[in-house]
């Protein structure tokens, strides 16, 4: 049932994502129809080296830029969207290692932070739940899960600036869109 815990705790926050590019329920709801059937079907051999959740939305992403790509002719906002897509670079293997770098970075500054800020922080940014659900979810306002999520981006900003040069910081911005 491990399989089944999986589906309900991510499948809001990767459709969010999906509608975002997608914007047609039917079409996000196929594409994670796709992905969690994938999943099912690879459950004996793979292998999630990090977190579960960036997993997901990568291979959300990749399964929503192949549908965009199979449907261009259908949909000409997709066309639109396919064309701008195909003009962006990917990045380098070295931006994608500095990429990983970056990433472990994050990581222990975000283990430095303040318990409830950590937490907060996570829910946010691993789980990817609104604010509204971070609220509920933990009892606390709106308003304090904003100021927790802005004061956590803030110091680690900070902490980043005198580690990390800006190409690395831009290879890790790309790597997450």
């Amino acid at each position: 049932m491990a399989f089944t815990a999986i589906y309900h705790r991510y499948w809001a926050g990767l459709f969010r994502d999906v509608m975002k590019v997608v914007r047609a329920r039917d079409d996000a709801e196929d594409i994670l129809q796709e992905l969690f059937e994938s999943l099912w079907k690879r459950r004996a051999m793979l292998e999630i080296n990090h977190s579960l959740a960036g997993y997901l939305h990568a291979s959300a992403r990749y399964i929503t830029l192949h549908f965009i790509e199979r449907n261009t002719a259908r949909f000409p906002r997709l066309r639109l969207l396919a064309e701008r897509l195909s003009t962006v670079e990917m990045p380098s293997i070295e931006s994608q290692i500095d990429a990983k770098a970056l990433e472990g970075a994050i990581g222990e500054i975000v283990d430095r932070l303040p318990e409830k800020m950590r937490e907060v922080f996570r829910l946010s940014r691993s789980e990817n739940l609104s604010y509204r659900e971070i609220s509920l979810k933990l009892g606390i306002s709106e308003e304090t899960v904003k100021k927790q999520v802005y004061n956590a981006l803030r110091i680690i900003r900070r902490s980043l600036a005198d580690t990390v040069s800006i190409s690395c910081l831009v290879a890790f911005l790309f790597s997450l869109s």
